[in-house]
């Protein structure tokens, strides 16, 4: 390393926390009381807008490094493989080549 070498700060990413999250998640959950898309889907909606609005970390709007958003998408993918729903999708996916509607 050269000398007086200093690594970079890590990046920081403007999140909205709880608040975010529930505006987001309102076109959502309008469209699962109407009908359009299913709970499966309703529920990939919440874990997706919990991911982008730094939710879980954050109950206020703040700010987040990239680690940290990234954790979030890993536990979030983690928690949707899980899933028997997923899956399915997934399964049904590779056998028709169509998605399921779940």
């Amino acid at each position: 390393m050269i000398e007086g070498y200093k690594p970079p700060e890590p990046a920081l990413l403007r999140v909205e926390g709880s608040p975010g999250q529930l505006d987001l998640l309102a076109p959502v959950t309008a469209a699962a009381q109407a009908g359009r898309i299913t709970k499966v889907d309703e529920a990939i909606a919440a874990m997706l807008a919990s991911v982008l609005t730094g939710a879980p970390k954050n109950e206020q709007a703040g700010f987040v490094t990239e680690s940290d958003m990234m954790e979030l998408e890993r536990d979030a993918l983690l928690k949707l493989a899980a899933l028997p729903t997923t899956r399915a999708r997934m399964e049904h996916m590779l056998k028709v080549g169509k998605p399921l509607r779940n």
